[in-house]
């Protein structure tokens, strides 16, 4: 997933920030993220010029009926009180609004029906939408919807391997009901991934397939996220010598937070230098199939 601010670096951690009005959250790399902290600070900064008042009352001319001898600080308190009053009437200010979710519970939802290749374990597969440019809206409008879409984050790794789960905070019969267009929406992008943005898919396929068979070194993050564009590519029927439960057993098998367990990084690269091993002879025998060649030559 790429930045969603200069869009070339990989996506290493979540921003929140403020776009037309409204807080949203961004995927970004390490250098963007630190500029855009560097700039929200600036703005928050105190700025030498007094700021404006927004509302000036002057109480010189105002004339209240019995209010002849009344102080002028408690005639202000009332102009103001009945400006408040008026500005809440408005929708301006104030006024009454209905509670924040943000005190109800997340949910998570229970089982999703799906076909076997939008789904992985209790997860929702979407390699697709990722490989098209589509996660980040999804998340946008998952939050505008009081739902989220939770995925594999560890450390700085960020929706390792483009599976997620859903929570939402009330309506459960709203939450399946965006699930089956989240599925859908799945569908059309490994569609298109099949027919106009072959070359796309064709990219992500090879460079798996390829990294998989030579990587002397693979961290248990990165092979999640390689194996990912396999998986539809075996469901698919271009690629011979695996099948969907190899794959789906290789990313069950480890544990990313292993990777984070080793003492130094010697201990580390031992560790990823054994996992390369193993995957380079498994799929050493692994080949795109005839479809898969005549389809993803481009």
């Amino acid at each position: 997933m790429k930045c969603e601010i200069c869009h070339q670096a990989p996506a290493e951690e979540a921003l929140q920030t403020i776009q037309g009005g409204e807080s949203v959250e961004l995927y970004v790399c390490h250098k963007c993220a630190d500029k855009e902290r560097r700039k929200q600070k600036r703005e928050k900064e105190p700025s030498s010029k007094k700021p404006p008042l927004g509302v000036t009352v002057s109480v010189e001319d105002i004339w209240i009926p019995g209010a002849d001898n009344m102080p002028k600080a408690e005639m202000l308190n009332m102009v103001s009180d009945a400006l408040q009053k008026f500005l809440a009437a408005r929708g301006k200010i104030g006024g009454d609004h209905p509670p924040h979710k943000s005190s109800q519970h997340w949910k998570e939802l229970g089982p999703i029906q799906a076909e076997p290749e939008f789904l992985f374990d209790d997860y929702l597969h979407l390699e697709g939408l990722n490989l098209i440019g589509e996660i980040a809206a999804v998340r946008r409008a998952f939050k505008a919807l009081q739902m989220e879409l939770t995925s594999i984050d560890i450390e700085n790794y960020i929706g390792v391997g483009n599976v997620y789960r859903i929570r939402y905070r009330e309506n459960e019969a709203l939450a399946r009901r965006v699930c089956a267009a989240l599925i859908d929406q799945e569908k059309n992008a490994r569609h298109r991934l099949m027919t106009d943005l072959r070359r796309v898919f064709a990219d992500a396929v090879i460079q798996s397939l390829t990294l998989l068979q030579v990587r002397r070194l693979m961290p248990a993050s990165e092979l999640f996220d390689l194996l990912s564009p396999l998986r539809i590519a075996v469901f698919e029927g271009l690629i011979d010598g695996i099948s969907v439960e190899e794959i789906d057993s290789l990313m069950m098998t480890w544990d990313l937070k292993s990777e984070f367990a080793a003492e130094n990084q010697i201990m580390k690269d031992e560790m990823d230098a054994a996992r390369a091993d193993e995957l380079n002879k498994i799929f050493a025998r692994v080949r795109l199939s005839r479809k898969g060649e005549d389809l993803l030559n481009v």
